[in-house]
């Protein structure tokens, strides 16, 4: 969904160019609204469409009421729902801002996630791909010394400050918000999006020259082909085995079933509360366990000791029953071990992918 509005708000902004209008660009804010609540990154893409007007060539009054009638119908929605978070008040969630810049692991997913774009159905051949594309923009290079000139007409400097924002962004989050933001291609669908759009017009002119047409056309070929092999790969997988909470693992669980067999009384604290919300259609009592570490910063919770001895006690009172599922890796909560050794005077049941604990254990 996220993605459709990216693409409604770039097709706006690109009508906006051809014919500026002030309802063109509210129309946009309010498309731009709307996908911040499907992706709180999507701030990124506001800020890069805001940066994209004040760009423009206009006197600065100008520059200024077009970003706010952009700006302030997209972050209207957003405004609306912080507040209503704020008011809803709800289970306790640490997100402490703390100072940790991207590590290797972001810096291998980030090419992973290259090497993918470039081949999804054969990663290690992205490598050959990328050389490829180097000796074209070499070649390119020697025909037009200075190609960015050329890129300063519509849509290239949207898309550049488009996908440039949400990536540095991104890297904002990593670095103060949110440590564990992957740079896979989920998170990236935007700025790969950006890319595509942008290099078009580029395979476009190249294709067109004498000495690097078959080169393009080899590119095209090899490209094309591994992204029909991946989706046929990627569509067979999801018609036989499903996909995520669809998936065999999760409509055959063991600790799911027992979840349904035994309606559970009182609080249920869980690692999982999302699968049992959609299988059972149980949205009350549901509790995430306590964490050891903040989630995002990773910062070690005070309060974790005092937490889990409240939840011990509710455990011996019979007043909350513990739900533990193997298939989810939550690193900041305590693992199915843990449980096991603090509680280990409470009833428990193991199953094979999973765990409960509680007087309801038969």
């Amino acid at each position: 969904l996220s993605l459709v509005l990216l693409l409604s708000m770039m097709l706006l902004f690109m009508r906006w160019q051809g014919s500026p209008r002030g309802g063109t660009l509210i129309a946009a804010g309010i498309v731009a609204g709307a996908m911040v609540l499907t992706r709180y990154a999507a701030v990124g893409l506001v800020g890069g469409a805001g940066l994209f007007l004040l760009t423009r060539s206009a006197p600065v009054s100008k520059r200024l009421g077009r970003a706010l009638a952009f700006g302030v119908p997209a972050l209207l929605p957003a405004a609306v729902w912080f507040i209503y978070i704020l008011l809803d008040g709800g289970e306790s969630n640490r997100r402490s801002v703390a100072f940790h810049l991207p590590n290797w692991q972001h810096a291998v997913g980030l090419v992973k996630t290259g090497l993918l774009w470039l081949s999804p159905a054969w990663p290690n051949m992205g490598f050959f791909v990328m050389v490829l594309i180097a000796g074209l923009g070499g070649l390119a290079m020697r025909e037009h010394p200075r190609p960015w000139l050329r890129w300063r007409a519509a849509p290239f400097p949207l898309l550049a400050w488009l996908g440039g924002a949400y990536f540095v962004f991104l890297l904002f989050s990593i670095t103060f918000i949110d440590f564990y933001t992957p740079l896979n291609y989920r998170i990236l669908a935007p700025v790969f999006v950006c890319v595509v759009l942008f290099s078009l017009p580029v395979v476009e002119n190249a294709f067109q020259k004498a000495r690097t047409q078959k080169w393009v056309l080899v590119l095209l070929v090899l490209v094309g082909f591994s992204y029909l092999i991946g989706f046929a790969q990627r569509s067979e997988e999801y018609f036989r085995q499903g996909n995520h909470y669809t998936s065999a693992a999760w409509v055959e669980s063991p600790t799911l079933s027992w979840v349904q067999d035994f309606p559970l009384e009182g609080q249920v604290y869980t690692n999982g509360p999302d699968p049992i919300r959609l299988f059972h259609r149980r949205y009350n009592g549901l509790f995430m366990l306590p964490a050891r570490v903040e989630v995002t910063s990773q910062i070690r919770n005070p309060d974790f000791s005092r937490d889990m001895e409240e939840l011990h006690q509710k455990l011996q009172k019979g007043r909350a029953v513990v739900v533990y599922f193997d298939t989810i890796e939550r690193r900041s909560l305590p693992s199915a071990d843990d449980l096991l050794s603090r509680f280990s005077d409470i009833p428990s049941k193991r199953f094979e992918d999973g765990l409960v604990l509680g007087h309801a254990v038969p």
